[in-house]
């Protein structure tokens, strides 16, 4: 007689996981390392776009900051970057920002590239996958626009391998 796994503990073994790959990978010193003073902003509004790079640059004058309108268009840049972080938009035309997600996963996996910390920032609910994505590995994150210009800067700070100082 064969008994079967309840879905629920299927599921938390499966995150087990995932989690444990994702440590691997971050641990594993075969892996490119990521610009660590580089940024990527995608967002599909342009005022979006310059408000956090105002705030951002203003608050971390060395990091590097790249903008992208699209998630096919941030892919374009991350390939040229590696960026430490991207913060982006979830819903864009073109492509949206849980399917780039997917894509700078398989980019990463396939160039032996560290996956950078992802913030997704957004106006609606976050997908399911998104959720989960975002428990499985605490460098990757949520914030519900409208956000605040503090709440922007601690959650970028926290997300930078070597996290610049404030400027006085």
């Amino acid at each position: 007689m064969r008994l079967a796994k309840s879905p629920l503990i299927a599921l938390q073994e499966q995150e087990a996981i995932e989690l444990a790959r994702e440590k691997a990978a971050t641990d594993d010193p075969t892996l490119v390392a990521c610009q660590k003073t580089h940024l990527l902003i995608v967002d599909d509004e342009e005022m979006i776009r310059q408000i956090f790079k105002r705030v951002l640059a203003s608050e971390f004058p060395s990091l590097t900051i790249d903008l992208a309108v699209n998630g096919l268009e941030a892919m374009k840049l991350f390939r040229l970057g590696h960026h430490g972080v991207v913060l982006m938009d979830l819903y864009m035309p073109v492509m949206n920002g849980e399917r780039a997600y997917g894509e700078f996963e398989r980019l990463c996996e396939k160039e032996r590239w560290v996956m950078p910390s992802v913030v997704f920032c957004t106006g609606y609910n976050a997908s399911q996958d998104i959720r989960k994505i975002v428990a499985v590995n605490p460098k990757h994150c949520v914030l519900e626009k409208p956000v605040k210009n503090q709440v922007l800067v601690d959650t970028i700070r926290s997300r930078l391998p070597a996290a610049p100082e404030p400027v006085p």
